[in-house]
């Protein structure tokens, strides 16, 4: 007879929150996958290093949304044979499809989020370096980020390898339950709320930067220095309004689940976990909505992507002046 979970570790695991874990993750797939592709199909969206950094925001949130739709179909198939309480060993979880999934998605959208604030604070404060930036240097910086949770994920597993085999986690399991070291799970729950934390926090220095007036760059005419602006501009305040979503609906549930309940005690109820974690999943569809929104050379590229055209680099340039015009 297997071995089966006690009634302590039974989690809000059910079929109606499988559905919407399934749902949601379904959604953001589609959504942020459409801004993967109309960014890498379009040439000219493709050849700046903004458009190539928002990818990269996109791309990690098409990876959350993929494990959240995998981990909600398998675990209510685990559910529906009446298998997702038996245990197994941690091993055994660490390869679980979803859990593959999670353990590359939650800290590359956690440090993503991160490096997007980063990225903008150094434009609107050394703009004339990064004006002469290319997509290579978008490009260094998603290839880092991907370097850096390659080496957490190879910590997970090294830990996990050498632990017991012994069955002690249920099949439906968590990330945190497919590695035998809480440390490492205590430092990417802290990560999942810092990151973002800090991504928040430097936006403040952004915004105050942004409306500051910034001295007219050598070796730049009038009109390419105002397309410039204006799209840096343009840029820093469709991110700055989405770091706004992710504050709301992300950073401040976190830190009430994770800080001020554990620490301070604050009020809580049976549903406040599942509540927050929803909350936080719908950040990648605040962002999304906002980038559609905001950025209208995305929404020209997408229309055109699917009539099979490119973006034409003219009617872009005039675009940005006449727009830059009615900024002046």
């Amino acid at each position: 007879m297997a071995n089966t979970t006690s009634v302590q570790w039974v989690p809000d695991v059910d079929p109606f929150a499988l559905a919407v874990t399934a749902t949601q993750g379904f959604v953001l797939v589609i959504m942020n996958t459409a801004i993967v592709a109309v960014i890498l199909f379009q040439g000219i969206l493709r050849q700046q290093k903004e458009y190539i950094i928002m990818g990269g925001l996109a791309f990690t949130d098409v990876l959350i949304g993929l494990a959240l739709f995998v981990s909600g179909i398998m675990r209510s198939i685990l559910l529906y044979n009446g298998t997702a309480f038996v245990l197994i060993t941690k091993w055994q979880c660490f390869w679980a499809p979803w859990n593959i999934i999670f353990n590359w998605a939650l800290p590359s959208a956690s440090y993503m989020v991160l490096l997007v604030s980063i990225d903008r604070l150094y434009a609107v404060y050394w703009p004339l370096s990064y004006f002469m930036r290319t997509t290579s240097y978008a490009w260094k910086i998603l290839l880092g980020l991907m370097v850096v949770v390659g080496v957490h994920v190879l910590v997970a597993g090294t830990i996990t390898y050498y632990s017991k085999r012994v069955p002690v986690s249920p099949s439906y399991c968590y990330p945190n339950h497919g590695v035998d070291a809480d440390w490492y799970n205590d430092c990417i729950s802290l990560g999942k709320l810092i990151a973002p934390l800090l991504s928040v926090l430097l936006y403040f220095f952004i915004a105050r930067r942004i409306h500051q007036h910034i001295v007219s760059v050598r070796g730049l005419n009038e009109t390419d220095l105002a397309r410039k602006m204006h799209n840096l501009r343009q840029f820093t305040i469709t991110l700055g309004i989405s770091s706004l979503f992710t504050a709301v609906v992300h950073v401040l549930p976190l830190t009430y689940t994770t800080f001020l309940v554990p620490v301070f005690g604050a009020p809580t109820f049976s549903t406040l976990t599942h509540i927050a974690k929803t909350s936080a999943n719908m950040n990648p569809v605040f962002n999304i909505i906002v980038l559609v929104v905001r950025q209208k050379e995305l929404r020209s590229g997408f229309r055109l992507m699917w009539k099979g055209k490119q973006m034409q680099p003219n009617s872009r340039i005039r675009h940005a002046k006449m727009s830059a015009n009615i900024k002046h």
